[in-house]
């Protein structure tokens, strides 16, 4: 396997992708609802967008390939926070506007991821998608240690976070040397945990 950086060329094949991995996701039913049908399409634009902005601002966005075959995606960004480009500011607000009480929803995740975030400088995991397929074959520990290695290398950053509504995944960030730093309720079904990789410094010691 093989982690690369995305390119345009990546770009559909990957949303198709985060689909795929994400079908089932609980922030995405908390974002978009319980009907599949209407998640898929809001979460197909949702992705894309996240993709385009990422590309575009020249931040993390790597492509795992078994061969050929795209086997996941990791993207997120670096310790700078650019505005996004016009063109994905004004796909974003159409997609707010397409569901009723979507922007809220988002608000209010974003309003306590904010809060669970370190101070100091670092890299934020925002997209770890895999490929149902390549479930179970060390996919998602490659994208993890792609990431990681790209915040180690940087004197800037403390280190990685990210935030998951699926408790599994949270017990899987946490075997990778991500530490708790806080959990909320979204809703009666589902809890939202922010988790965070210190930096490793060379040798790999914290």
């Amino acid at each position: 396997m093989k982690v690369t950086a995305a390119t345009a060329l990546d770009a559909d094949s990957v949303v198709d992708l985060l689909v795929r991995a994400f079908a089932n996701d609980n922030q995405m039913r908390y974002f978009f609802g319980e009907v599949a049908a209407d998640r898929r399409v809001l979460a197909r634009e949702f992705f894309s967008i996240l993709l385009g902005a990422r590309m575009a601002l020249g931040m993390p966005a790597h492509v795992l390939k078994d061969e050929e075959r795209l086997a996941g995606l990791v993207m997120g960004y670096d310790t700078r926070r650019l505005a996004w480009p016009s063109a994905c500011e004004r796909r974003w607000q159409m997609l707010l506007e397409r569901q009723a009480g979507l922007a809220d929803r988002i608000d209010r995740v974003d309003q306590f991821v904010g809060r669970c975030a370190p101070t100091e400088s670092h890299f934020y995991l925002g997209v770890l998608g895999v490929d149902p397929a390549c479930q179970g074959r060390g996919a998602g520990s490659h994208l993890i240690e792609a990431f990681c290695r790209l915040s180690d290398q940087d004197p800037d950053s403390q280190g990685v976070f990210l935030e998951t509504a699926e408790t599994g995944n949270a017990e899987y960030y946490r075997k990778r040397g991500f530490e708790p730093a806080g959990s909320i309720a979204l809703n009666e079904s589902y809890n939202l945990h922010c988790l965070f990789r210190p930096r490793r410094k060379q040798g790999g010691l914290a």
